[in-house]
Order: structure tokens, then sequence, then C-alpha cells
């Protein structure tokens, strides 16, 4: 209703490309996310996966990105446990699922969301499992607190702050009178690879969203 009666209308944090939407979305794939999520872990040798899911049931991003990391997953042959995360205080909820995770065998766990997967790290270390050796652990966001374990947390840097640029440019431009609509974008995130994935400390190492890798 907003966009027929010439309000501009975007949907953020998201991109889909390819499929019929009814307005502009500024943001990017989490299907891909999810995808390059498992791809990173597979890459250091792990065929016993895991996703935690977000607790909250309308995180359909965080659902998306699950979806993306078991389809990759199972594409390699690999196993995949699926995991949704109670809900509540995220570190606890992480916490939590440390047991299921130990039980299914995981090697290695991509979360939703870096709180998430904090408390999986942190529990981990609480019961003396050896993180990256015994347990890998990804998380999503870029959240400060991620930096400051030990071991660091890998997590995937969505483009925040371009994304809000990019939404305020295009609704501008749309009230400035241009007569179109906003204009969709598709915008880069990058995987950062730190102490909690890594084989070896000695280095970190970032992909962006085209797949090159680059010194973090």
């Amino acid at each position: 209703q907003a966009q027929a009666a010439g309000t501009p209308v975007l949907e953020i944090w998201d991109h889909q490309a390819g499929e019929a939407r009814p307005f502009a979305q500024i943001g990017f794939s989490h299907l891909a996310v999810g995808q390059a999520m498992a791809g990173h872990l597979l890459a250091h040798g792990h065929r016993r996966l895991a996703y935690l899911d977000s607790g909250v049931a309308d995180d359909f991003r965080a659902h998306e990105r699950g979806s993306g990391f078991a389809a990759a997953a199972r594409a390699a042959g690999a196993d995949v446990q699926l995991l949704t995360a109670r809900s509540g205080d995220p570190f606890d909820a992480g916490r939590a699922a440390l047991a299921a995770l130990r039980h299914g065998g995981a090697q290695a766990v991509a979360c939703a969301t870096d709180h998430l997967a904090c408390g999986v790290l942190l529990q981990a270390l609480d019961e003396g499992l050896a993180v990256p050796r015994a347990l890998a652990v990804l998380g999503f966001g870029d959240f400060p607190v991620g930096r400051q374990l030990r071991p660091a947390l890998s997590t995937v840097r969505p483009a925040s702050d371009a994304i809000g640029r990019a939404a305020a440019l295009a609704v501008v431009a749309a009230l400035a009178g241009s007569g179109q609509p906003p204009r969709g974008q598709a915008l880069p995130w990058t995987l950062l690879e730190r102490s909690s994935t890594a084989c070896s400390t000695a280095s970190s190492a970032a992909a962006t969203s085209a797949g090159n890798p680059r010194a973090a």
C-alpha cells in the first residue's frame, strides 16, 4: 500500500538475485553466506558439521543461512546436524547447545550469531575441549566480544555501514523526485578466519563474498 501511494519502499539486509520481488533489496544473500560457512569448515578437513540456528522463529535470515549451510555440507558428502537454540539469552543458549553438539559427534559448528557461538566456545573451554582441534566454532556478525575471546572467534562480517548508507542514498534519491523507485544493490560480506577455526594460529585470513582470499 505504501509503495502504491508513492512512498519509497526498500528491504535491507537481504538480496536475492534473480527472484521477482515486490520492492528493491539492499544487502546480501544469506543462502550464499551459509554455503560459504560450510565451505570454510570443510576446507579445514571437517566432515561432521553442525549448524546452531536462532531460537527466534521469525529470524528467517538465520534460517536461510542454515539452509545454505546444510545444502553445501550435504553436497560435499559431509554429515550435518541441525540444531535450534533454546529461547532466551543467546550466550546461555550457546552453552546449553554444547551437550547436543558433543552427543552428535560434531567436529565443527557454525552458529546463527556470534553470541550463540561465544556461548558454545566458552562452554567448550569450561569443559576442557581444545578449540578448534576438538571443536571448531564459527559465528556471524563480527561483534566485538568475539575478538576478545581466546581463541578469537572466526565469523562473517556483514557490510553493515555500507547497507545503511546505500539504503539512505536510495531513499533520498527517490524522494528527490527522480520518478524511479529505489534500486536494489548487492553488497559484499567477509568471512574472517580467526583462531576458533584456524588450523594454525600463526595468521588470520579473510575471504570476501566474491570468494577471493585476502589478508585480514
